[in-house]
């Protein structure tokens, strides 16, 4: 059974143990009240343990793809060639996108750099975790689950889904 599920009909049974109150005798009663909270504290305890367990993973790996793109454009930048009349591709100069715009990639990967440790840690805080987690159904849709190849996809609100990601099975 579920730990909520346990820990709900737990309450509703020490609800019903108070209401025996006056019919049933007072240390009986206790007793009978003690083992059910005791009972009740050990699940919440367990269900502490799994929301913890599913939030202490490392920096999540979207953050480490955002900084691998950086790092990417510090020696590829990308450079948006288009179709000309003759029908082959034509852009401008590769050497003068790079002179142009190398500050700014530069500039931005640095930046990126800077704040990563600042992100990282705030990232290793539970509570932060857990109040981004209750942001997700506001986001996601719902997951598409491919057991044979172990993988799962997001699919957002706007119909758009993720890339696949593996999931490590045990």
């Amino acid at each position: 059974m579920p730990i909520q599920s346990r820990i709900a009909r737990l309450d509703g049974d020490i609800a019903g143990a108070i209401e025996l109150l006056g019919t049933v005798a007072i240390t009986e009663l206790k007793t009978k009240l003690a083992g059910m909270e005791a009972k009740r504290q050990e699940a919440k305890v367990e269900l502490d343990a799994l929301n913890n367990s599913m939030l202490a993973v490392n920096t999540p790996q979207a953050f480490m793809d955002i900084r691998a793109v950086f790092q990417r454009l510090r020696t590829h930048p990308v450079i948006k060639l288009e179709r000309g009349p003759s029908g082959h591709f034509e852009g401008p100069d590769i050497d003068e996108v790079w002179n142009q715009h190398w500050e700014e990639i530069d500039d931005a990967a640095a930046m990126l750099d800077k704040y990563q440790e600042a992100i990282a840690k705030t990232l290793k805080d539970n509570s932060v975790r857990k109040r981004l987690l209750q942001l997700l159904p506001s986001i996601v849709s719902h997951l598409v689950i491919n057991l044979e190849k172990n993988a799962y996809a997001v699919v957002f609100h706007n119909g758009k889904q993720s890339e696949w990601r593996k999931i490590a099975a045990k």
